[in-house]
Parts: structure tokens; C-alpha cells; sequence
């Protein structure tokens, strides 16, 4: 295959069996999701599935603060017993903090509520709680698995969790579980993936001394200094579309809008995530060895896109017709938020694939610049649709065009970052996108006029 070349030419045989053992078992977690989704469609309703996402989008928030922005970093120190001082702090970091957040939540609730669920509000920040902490806990294996290129073992991740998240989300959902019985199913899965893990990793095992946690701070305190507000910053800035739309629009708008989303990153998931795991874990040697990372990087970029493009491409112009058939007739309103984003997602995928790349330059700076700016464009978004009161679609027409820039922007720093050219980047991303947009809205526009000759 013509893609399987191009990576082959990039860095070696490795390099593709690495990707291909996690593109496998994401194949087969997304199988399963797509098997589970018309059942959860069903038994959940837009507003339940949007009241869940104003839960995550919140988390999200929280997250940035709580993993310090040194998830990363596990993958750095030679010594593992650094990296097992870097997992503990992170570790510790994340009970004390939720400890905390779900005591100012609880002290809080009588005035202010930051999401509505359908238990007792105080039942429902415990939750929250259990789902930080667990979060970051499967996070933390993950990222000490890859340190240990365990990649067989990391393709069982994706199965394990959509399994788990699929058969007790539909139980929960059956017994009327509504948002809560979702984000159970949720967390059911972050344990599911952590148990497989901890059988063959052990990121907590030293006993790791007070001093030894001081040097190890002392020594990365870029990444809480400068790379956590640039993550805070950025994170604040990406949840602005879902806590607007849900709270400016309903729940059931951003259920919807969800919905889409989920669809359109199935691709990325599919294909970034496995990449962007063993890209880092090669950027960082590369960058020790001083090798060539800015072409590794680009010739990656070029050729995964050519990749997703045909799926996301088919999606735009099928999507509407695919989820009416899958998800029944309420969720067609997510065939045309597909329509709308889907290059953008595109977008998204190669800043999935480049993820990490601030980080592994150690250009800290740079990621709080990228995350201000992007503060700075949903936050103009944000405003637009709360002054103006636009209607749904010209909304997210809007924020396909502010994302689409934001997305061109981080990957333009990344090749500044790896010393490539960032108009050779540019040029090939204008070319491509808009050429690939017009194709794609041909099609979509050639399949609409065969509806309307042949089948009216």
C-alpha cells in the first residue's frame, strides 16, 4: 500500500509494526463502539447524552491542573526510577486535588451548580470525583507502558474500554442510568484499562523519598511553571464551545453536536492516536540524536493525511444519511454539523498526529503563546454567539472557520519548533484542504441532485 511505503521510508519497519499493533486494537475498540452506539442512541436522549458532555467538558478543565502537564514526561528520564517519581507525583497531586475540588464543589452547591444530573446534585460532584481521579490513573499507565514500548499490550486498551464502557452503559441506560449511568460506564472502562495495564507495569512500585521528589520538580519545572497555564489556557479554551452551545442553545443542541464530534473523531482516534504514540517516543530520540525531526515530522504529516481525508471525506458526504440508518431520525441533525466540520476534523487529525511535539522541543513558551491565542479565538466565538444570538448552524459555521485557523496555527509552530520551513507547511495545508473541501462539497452536492432527479 502506497501509505504503508511512504511511513516505511519515514523510519523503518519498526516504526509501522509499532503503529500498526495499536491501529489494530483501536480498530477493534471502535468496531465495538460502533456495534454499542445505535443501542446507547436509543436509550439515551440528546439532553442526557449533552448533560454528560457539560460533565466532561467541565473535568477537562480540572484534568489540565491536576496531571501538573507531566503526563509527557514520564516518557522522558533514562532512569525508569525518575519516571517512577514523576508518576507519583502526578499521582498524589491528583487525590489531594480532587479531594479538594469535590469539597469546594460540595461547599459551593446550595448557590452555584456546574452541571445538572439526574441523582442528587452531591451524589453526582462524588462522581465527578471518582472520574478525575481515575482518569489520570489510566493515564498514568498508559504513558508508563509506552515509556516500556509494550505496545502489545497497549492494543488491548481501546477493546478492553469500549467493551466495558458499551455493556455497562447500555445496562446502566436500560435501568434508567440517564448522564449518570453513562459517565459510570465511563469510568468502568478507565478501571478495566488500568487493571490490564497493572499486570504488566508497576509506574508505583519504588518507595520514592521527599528530596527525590523536590529534585525531580526542581528539574522538570518548565512543565508546571510554563507548559501548565499554556495547558490550563488551552483546555479552558477548547471547552468553550461545548459549555456555550449547551448552556447558550440546551443540552439536547449539544447532544447533537456530540454526536457529530464523536462520529468525526472516530477517524482520528483511529489513526492519530496509535501515531501520535510511537511519533513522540521517536521525536524525543530524534531530537536527543539530533537527527532530521523536522522532516520526519512533515513526511508523517503528509502522508497520514492523504490517509484520513477518505474517511472523513465519506462521512461529510454521507454522514446524514449514515446516522439516520444507525442512530434512528432524531440524530439526523448530526449528518449536517458533519457537513459543516468535517475538514476541520481533518485539521484536527494532524494535530493529533503532532501532539507533544512543544513538549519534546522543549519550546514551553511557545505552547502558552498557542494556548492564549487560542483562548483568545473561541473566547471571541464565545461572545459572538451570546451578543448576536445567531442560530445553531450559523454558530457552528463559525466556529468550524475560528477551529480550521487555530488548527493551522498550532502546526505551523510545530514545524517552527522542529526547524522546518513553516511556508512549505502552509502551502501544502491550503493546497490540500481546500482542494480536498471542494471535492468533497461536489460530491455531497452530485449526491443530493441524484435524490432529487431519481428518487423524489
Amino acid at each position: 500500500m502506497i501509505w504503508k511505503k511512504g511511513l516505511t521510508n519515514i523510519t523503518g519497519s519498526e516504526f509501522i509494526k509499532n503503529i500498526m499493533m495499536l491501529i489494530t486494537g483501536n480498530i477493534i475498540g471502535y468496531g465495538i463502539n460502533l456495534i454499542t452506539l445505535p443501542i446507547i442512541s436509543r436509550i439515551y436522549t440528546q439532553s442526557e447524552l449533552g448533560e454528560y458532555e457539560l460533565i466532561l467538558s467541565s473535568a477537562g478543565i480540572f484534568l489540565a491542573i491536576l496531571q501538573l502537564s507531566m503526563m509527557l514526561v514520564i516518557m522522558i528520564p533514562e532512569e525508569e526510577h525518575e519516571a517512577v517519581i514523576i508518576s507519583k507525583i502526578i499521582l498524589y497531586f491528583t487525590l489531594f486535588g480532587s479531594i479538594l475540588i469535590v469539597a469546594v464543589l460540595l461547599a459551593l452547591a446550595p448557590d452555584i451548580q456546574f452541571f445538572h444530573v439526574n441523582i442528587s446534585y452531591s451524589g453526582g460532584i462524588l462522581l465527578f470525583g471518582l472520574y478525575l481521579i481515575f482518569y489520570n490513573l489510566q493515564n498514568i499507565y498508559y504513558s508508563f507502558t509506552n515509556r516500556k514500548k509494550l505496545y502489545s499490550i497497549l492494543l488491548w486498551n481501546p477493546v478492553l474500554m469500549a467493551a466495558a464502557n458499551g455493556f455497562f452503559s447500555i445496562a446502566f441506560g436500560l435501568c434508567g442510568g440517564g448522564s449518570v449511568g453513562y459517565l459510570l460506564g465511563t469510568i468502568i472502562s478507565y478501571i478495566a484499562a488500568i487493571l490490564h495495564m497493572k499486570r504488566h507495569v508497576q509506574p508505583f512500585v519504588d518507595s520514592v523519598r521527599i528530596y527525590e521528589i523536590k529534585e525531580v520538580l526542581a528539574k522538570y519545572r518548565e512543565y508546571p511553571l510554563i507548559q501548565l497555564p499554556a495547558a490550563l489556557v488551552s483546555t479552558i479554551a477548547l471547552q468553550i464551545p461545548a459549555q456555550f452551545l449547551g448552556r447558550i442553545f440546551s443540552a439536547a443542541v449539544l447532544g447533537g453536536y456530540t454526536m457529530a464530534c464523536k462520529i468525526l473523531t472516530v477517524p482520528v482516534s483511529l489513526l492519530a492516536a496509535p501515531v501520535n504514540r510511537v511519533y513522540y517516543r521517536s521525536l524525543v530520540e530524534k531530537l536527543e540524536n539530533r537527527e532530521e525531526a523536522g522532516k520526519f515530522a512533515f513526511s508523517l504529516l503528509k502522508n497520514n493525511i492523504l490517509i484520513a481525508v477518505v474517511p472523513i471525506g465519506l462521512l461529510m458526504v454521507f454522514g446524514d444519511k449514515i446516522i439516520s440508518i444507525v442512530l434512528g431520525r432524531a440524530w439526523r441533525i448530526s449528518g449536517t454539523y458533519i457537513l459543516i466540520m468535517g475538514m476541520m476534523y481533518l485539521l484536527k487529525y494532524c494535530s493529533a498526529c503532532m501532539s507533544g511535539t512543544f513538549v519534546a522541543a522543549g519550546k514551553q513558551r511557545i505552547s502558552l503563546f498557542f494556548s492564549v491565542f487560542t483562548l483568545f479565538l473561541y473566547g471571541v466565538w464565545g461572545f459572538i454567539i451570546y451578543k448576536v444570538q445567531i442560530d445553531v448552524i450559523s454558530a457552528i459555521i463559525l466556529y468550524t472557520v475560528f477551529a480550521s485557523i487555530q488548527e493551522i496555527v498550532n502546526l505551523l509552530l510545530c514545524m517552527y519548533c522542529l526547524r522546518f520551513p513553516m511556508m512549505k507547511c502552509l502551502k501544502f495545508f491550503l493546497n490540500y484542504i481546500i482542494g480536498s473541501t471542494a471535492i468533497i462539497y461536489l460530491l455531497y452536492g452530485f449526491r443530493r441532485w441524484i435524490e432529487w432527479r431519481f428518487l423524489k
